[in-house]
């Protein structure tokens, strides 16, 4: 990757690397994050990013005193091991610093509270009250971000991720032994994502390679039976359809409005 780099750039292995050092430092506040998680900079989020800062500025000044030493070694350690990754900066690679940005964040906090009373001699109840009420909304902020921002796929997912996560948690409460019949070739394949599986560990996926045609035989139904089609090949829904007219078809949608896949039940 080094070496394809010089010859793309121009620039020295040196300069690359100082470079990359440098995107790796900023990846939390202005670097663009790239990987499987992609929300956009500043990767900490805005209403965070003023207090890992200064949390950082401070653990980093004062790295040899005992109390700020392992926060200081740890987010450094991660930093540096991350410049040293081929490409962009990849937020997955990214992972073992997410503890301490949320260290770094309430090292912040308390930073601006001790400047405050100690120094400026605000009132303490106060300056402590507004600091709770940051920390909550921080939490809120990113609570609400994480699990219930529109914008879920574009940010840490993809469409296919997506798919096989909403069909496993339909999956997961039908009872004993379910099976699956996926048309979702060339695309998608049932056991092509491990959180299917995992979520729902004694469902049965049967992938469809070739289009459902009436000439097909029937598929036995000696359990609960699920036929899943992504929208490509909704048009085969019907064949199953009219094979067994007694199921329930449901339509799952992005949270964009999009279709996600369409599901044919059959108890």
């Amino acid at each position: 990757w080094l070496e394809r780099e010089q010859l793309i750039t121009g620039d020295g292995s040196v300069t690359i690397m100082a470079r990359q050092l440098v995107n790796a430092i900023m990846l939390p506040f202005s670097t663009l994050p790239h990987g499987h998680f992609r929300p956009g900079a500043p990767l900490v989020g805005t209403p965070m990013v003023v207090f890992v800062a200064i949390g950082l500025a401070a653990a980093t000044i004062w790295c040899l005193r005992r109390r700020f030493f392992p926060i200081a070694l740890g987010f450094w350690i991660t930093t540096v091991g991350l410049a040293f990754t081929d490409g962009p900066p990849q937020t997955n690679r990214y992972t073992p610093a997410a503890p301490f940005l949320a260290i770094l964040a309430v090292l912040g906090i308390l930073v601006l509270v001790t400047i405050l009373i100690g120094l400026l001699n605000a009132p303490k109840v106060p300056v402590l009250l507004v600091a709770t009420a940051i920390t909550i909304g921080l939490t809120g902020w990113h609570l609400n971000f994480t699990f219930r921002d529109d914008r879920q796929i574009a940010i840490y997912s993809d469409v296919n991720t997506e798919l096989a996560n909403v069909m496993a948690r339909q999956i997961e409460p039908m009872g004993p032994d379910p099976v699956v019949y996926l048309a979702g070739s060339p695309r998608i394949y049932y056991y092509g994502f491990s959180n299917v599986p995992y979520i729902a560990p004694h469902a049965t996926g049967i992938d469809v390679t070739e289009p459902w045609s009436a000439e097909m035989p029937l598929p036995a139904l000696d359990s609960p039976t699920v036929f899943v089609f992504i929208p490509e090949r909704l048009s085969e829904l019907e064949i199953v359809q009219t094979w067994f007219p007694t199921g329930t078809r449901e339509d799952h949608m992005l949270p964009s409005g999009e279709l996600l896949y369409t599901s044919y039940t059959i108890p």
